[in-house]
């Protein structure tokens, strides 16, 4: 798995956006696509499910949203992370 990604928000939303990249080596990384994870449930909270992780106090509130990194790149049909990455 690539490294996660965080691209600071412009001041005027105060956000930030949670990114990740896959690629089968590092070299890869150079052309492999950016992908925008999701808030999945579980964790949850249900209400946040299929949204863009982003980090900020609202409208909606995203401090309490949970993700998991799989869930996100399934939805965008990118291989998953659980396979070894030594």
């Amino acid at each position: 798995m690539g490294p996660l990604v965080v691209e600071r928000g412009h001041a005027a939303d105060s956000c930030i956006n949670f990114n990740v990249q896959v690629a089968a080596t590092a070299a890869g990384l150079a052309n492999a696509p950016i992908d925008a994870l999701q808030f999945s449930t579980p964790p949850g909270p249900l209400a946040l499910a299929g949204l863009s992780a982003v980090a900020r106090l609202g409208p909606p509130n995203t401090t309490a949203g949970a993700l998991v990194v799989d869930t996100s790149l399934m939805a965008k049909g990118a291989p998953g992370t659980s396979r070894s990455c030594g």
